[in-house]
Parts: structure tokens; sequence; C-alpha cells
């Protein structure tokens, strides 16, 4: 029996399977296709925290397939669930089912299995099995099939509801998902930016949170099938589930121009920018977020515009406009007066997008001191904020359209964070089918910078959840999640970024004058370049961004300075990577989720460090 221990490799005829140590059965395969990316228990609080547990498995090898008890609990706060579970597979199938016990009592907003679908059936058929209350209760029932399509651009809200299962037609044939204890229903993921399509249970429209009285259960299972099981040879053991890579990744750099968008980087509540001006100088970003409050009485946030205003970057002043704005607004206009303003970003405070309201009140009050400044509209939150509250720029007379980005809001694991970098470009291609034109991306954080989905509680936003820090910010792993996010959105044509914070927890130095992150050094790369080059490989564990640039010898940004080509590498992987740059010539060795830094021709100056 293991606690906490390695991953278990499981094999049943031609399925194939990874349980982790956290009780998550990941990279289901049926004959080497990817059937589901993950299926777990989860415990959510009544603020759709995750309650974190902890797992014990105890695993068993049978002739034909595998048979593992495991047994969970997860303790935080008011949340206490154990619950007991089973994970059994064999030729004909696998199934993971779990029988869980409240210990006190507490609300909940969801406590059941989460299966996660791959993107790649995205814009292809399934058939979703309905069935009736004697099926999901666990008792023999009518199974009604309807043919349906996963949604190929991002859909606002759940493809499918009252679901009990689905036909995936895979290359290998038919193969069934039937859900057993509760109704699920199934939401597209990519809204905020996770590679995946969600099934859970304890479908949305239904009352939430649930109160769970000391000795309350519930039981729940899943099994997949496959039409035609016999059909495959049992899987190798001992081989992994897709094909190896080549020893060397080549990753080709190509002259043909590719657009670099503007990059800035955030001013946060705990900047002083009269202290960072250093790092300011070393950055030279394309603009400075700043935010600021506009409701009843004065300008929340007005100190840190005029400190900003001082440091020689152009501003992007993000102002969320609640009720009663005038006397706030008449402040921000003569707070602006003199100040380098490249951009406006307009949200509404009361509500999850850009109203009318919103920016009428911006313009009756700035008027001419906004002249020629672009101005975005958006969401200050998450795409699927946006999505779910559409807009278009013409409607606004707007320049570009805006939402924030980060990968934390359901899965903080290192793989899952670099996986959503895979969703990125669905998402803008989405955003500017209804906006009508350009969209920018900012802030970009490790982290949600906030807590918006927690009821009765008011959002503050200029300010930050305790929530918001990751302990990788300042580690390796930020600038590879960094790089890889920068090269979704090169590829998908963003019109400008805005990423992390100056300094602090949340920052790119730890503090003025302090140590300079990783995150910094791929940031500065990118804002000393003049454009962009189109990169191929055809490994799909890198992330490639490359650029061009005239450097001193400090790294400043210069015309008089021969022209230079840098590369930004990220591993995404947790194998060592052999990277081969051509036609430079130069090789690179990335550890696992590590990234570089190469100047061509040369030798690179590599950064890499041991996971997390």
């Amino acid at each position: 029996m293991t606690e906490r221990g390695g991953p278990l490799n499981l094999v049943a005829g031609a399925w194939t399977a990874t349980l982790n140590p956290d009780g998550v059965l990941a990279d289901i395969r049926f004959g080497g296709h990817l059937v589901l990316k993950a299926l777990m228990v989860v415990v959510r609080d009544e603020a759709w925290g995750t309650v974190p547990g902890t797992v014990t498995v105890a695993p068993h090898h049978t002739d034909d397939g595998f048979d593992v008890r495991l047994a969970g609990e997860h303790v935080y706060g008011p949340v206490d669930f154990v619950w007991d579970g089973h994970v059994v597979g064999g030729p004909e199938g696998l199934e993971y089912r779990f029988d869980g016990r409240a210990r006190t009592a507490f609300d909940s907003n969801r406590i059941g299995f989460v299966a996660l679908h791959p993107l790649e059936p995205a814009g292809r058929p399934v058939g979703v099995l309905r069935v009736d209350d004697a099926w999901v209760q666990g008792q023999e029932g009518d199974v009604v099939v309807t043919e349906s399509r996963f949604p190929a651009d991002v859909v606002p809200h759940q493809p499918f509801v009252g679901v009990a299962g689905f036909v995936e037609h895979t290359p290998h044939g038919d193969v069934t998902i039937r859900f057993r204890g509760d109704t699920f229903e199934t939401e597209d993921q990519r809204n905020w930016s996770d590679a995946s399509f969600k099934t859970y249970s304890r479908p949305l429209a239904q009352p939430c949170p649930v109160h769970w009285q000391a000795g309350d259960e519930t039981a729940q299972a899943v099994r997949l099938t496959a039409a035609a099981p016999g059909a495959f040879s049992p899987w190798p053991a001992s081989s992994a589930s897709t094909q190896p890579y080549p020893a060397t990744a080549t990753v080709v750099v190509d002259d043909v121009p590719a657009r670099l968008p503007h990059v800035g980087v955030t001013v946060g509540p705990e900047d002083n920018p009269a202290l960072l001006g250093a790092e300011i100088a070393a950055l030279r970003p394309h603009h400075l977020r700043v935010d600021v409050h506009a409701g009843p009485g004065a300008l929340r946030g007005g100190e840190v515009l005029t400190a900003a205003g001082r440091a020689g970057i152009p501003l992007q002043v993000a102002v969320h406009v609640d009720t009663d704005p005038a006397r706030a607004l008449g402040d921000l206009r003569q707070r602006l007066a003199g100040v380098d303003v490249a951009s406006v970003a307009v949200f509404d405070a009361t509500a999850p997008s850009t109203t009318t309201r919103a920016i009428d009140a911006v313009r009756g009050v700035l008027g001419t001191a906004l002249g020629a400044v672009l101005i975005l509209v958006g969401t200050d939150d998450n795409f699927a904020e946006l999505n779910r509250n559409r807009l278009s720029l013409d409607d606004f007379e707007a320049s570009a359209a805006v939402f924030s980005l980060n990968p934390g809001v359901h899965d903080i694991r290192s793989a899952a964070v670099l996986e959503t970098v895979e969703a990125v470009p669905v998402m803008l291609a989405t955003a500017r089918s209804f906006v009508g034109g350009p969209v920018a991306v900012g802030p970009v954080s490790l982290r949600p910078r906030r807590n918006i989905y927690r009821a009765g509680v008011a959002i503050d936003r200029t300010g930050r959840d305790d929530g918001s820090v990751d302990e990788r910010q300042h580690a390796a792993f930020a600038a590879t999640w960094l790089i890889a996010t920068l090269a979704s959105l090169i590829a998908a044509g963003a019109q400008e970024v805005t990423v992390f914070e100056l300094s602090g927890p949340r920052g790119l130095v730890d503090r003025p004058g302090g140590r300079r992150s990783p995150a910094f050094e791929v940031v500065r790369a990118v804002t000393a370049g003049t454009g962009a080059l189109t990169c191929k490989t055809d490994d799909t564990r890198l992330a490639v961004v490359a650029l061009t640039s005239r450097r001193d010898g400090d790294g400043r940004s210069t015309t008089t300075a021969p022209p230079t080509t840098t590369v930004l590498l990220a591993n995404r992987s947790t194998d060592t990577v052999d990277v081969r740059i051509e036609p430079a010539g130069v090789s690179v060795i990335l550890l696992p989720h590590g990234y570089a830094v190469a100047d061509l021709p040369g030798a690179p100056s590599a950064h890499l460090e041991e996971l997390p």
C-alpha cells in the first residue's frame, strides 16, 4: 500500500491508463487512442474552491487486467469528506467507482466525478446518452443515444445537459462512457483556457451550495467499454501508449515574418513605480497597465496612476466604472493631463463585461482628454465572462476587445497549466468572430487575481485575493509557461498582451532592486524584439518564439546594433529534450518544464531548472 507514491501504469487488453498518486486516473486510451484525459473525484467548497485530498492506493494486477483500491480524505476548513474507491479493468473495459461520506456538516457546490475530454474531438460527431431516472440510480433503464457534436468554437454555455454517457467514435470503433449516481452535464473549459471539455455531476441549474450533514453518503461510477474489445492485441505493458519522440527535436526558424504583439506589464497594487525605475528601464514594455476604480467618492488607484505616469512608459489605464462615477472620473481627467496614455480599457464594475453606461460615463467626463487614445472594451475577468456577455466593437466605437488570461481556475498542476496554451488560438478566434475586430489579452497571470465566483462577496477590482499567488512565479516554470503562452498568442494574432506585475509575489522581480525572475528575462527579450519569425517543429512537447531585434550589450533596443535573432524555447513535457535549431545549427538541452533563450548564431543562454 502506498500513499503519494509514484504513478501506476495500468494495462488491460487494449486499454491503458495511468493512476496518479492523487487518485486521478489519467491518459485513458483504447488501442492507443486517447479517450479521456482524466477521471477524478472532486470536492468543491461553497465558493468553488477545490478541497485537496490525500489518497492512499493499494494496487493489485490480475491475470488480464488490474484491480486497485483507493481511500481518499478531503479536509479543509469546515469540509471533511472521505471516500473509498475502486478502479478495475479487464479486456472488456474499465470502471472507476467510489462511495463517499461526510464526517462533518458543511456546504459544497460539487462532490463527484469529473471527466476531462481531450480537445481533439472538437467539431466531431459524438453520441450523447440520455437515460431515465432508474439508470441514474444504478438500475437498468432505457438508453437514448442522440447524435451531436463537440463544439468547434468556444461555446458560452453547456453544450450537453442531462447526460448519462457518451458514445465516442474512435478510429478503433465506438467507445462508450457511462455515468452512474447522478445526472451529468458538459461545459467547454476553453472558456477558462483549460485544454479540455469537462463532464461533471450536479447540473449548475440545480440549487447550490448543497448542505451536507455528518453521515450523508453518495456513490458514483464511470464505466468505459469498447464495441469491439477483442479486435486489438493486448497492449504491451512495457510500452508507452503513444509513439516515442525522436532522440533530437528539430526547430526550423524561417525567414517569414510574423506579427509581434505589443507587450506590456501590469502595475500591481503593491508596486511602487518610483522604486522600480531600473527594472522598468531594463524591460522597456510597450505600456504599463494601471487599474483605477471610479465609484462614489474619490478615485481609487489615482496615486499609483500618477506615479506610473512618471516612469517614461505609455500607460494603459483600466477604468472600472461603478455607480455614481462622475466625481472620480473628474479626478481621473485631471490626473491624465500631461500623461502619455496609449490606451484606455473601460470596464463596468457592476457587470461582467463593458456596458453602454460605462463607456458613456467615461467619454462624457474625459471627452477631449481621450484624444486619439485607443479604447478597449470587454472584461477584466475570464474569457467566459466575455463569451457569455458578448459585445461588438462597432457598437462601442472601440479599437479592440480584451479579456484576462490565467491557467489556474480549475487545475494548478504543472502539466495541466502547460496544456492550457492549446486552447488559446480558438479562444481568440471565437472572440474575433463576435467582437468583429482585434483582440487584446491581459492581464496574463499564473493564478486568478480574484475569485469572482464567490457568492455574496464584493469584488475589489484594484486589489488581489490571497489565492492569487503561485509559488512557481519566480521559478523557471513561470518562464516556460509564459513562452508557451506567448507562442500561442502570437500564432493566434493577439493585438497586444499585458503580462504579470512588476514586482512582488505576482511580479517579474521579487522586490524593487531585488532578484529578477526567469520570466523577467523572457519579457525583456520580447519587448526588445522588433518583429517575430515563423517557426516549425513536429515535436508537440515544445513551444517556440523567434524574435528579431537590435540590442546593445546591455540588452537595450537600439537602431545601431546589428540585427539579432533570438529564439525562446519552452519544454511543456516531463522529458529531457535535446533540441536542434536550424538552420543556425544551435543545440539546446531542455530539462523537464525547462526553458532556454538562444541568440542565433552562437551559443544559447540556457536557463534550466528541475520540476517545482
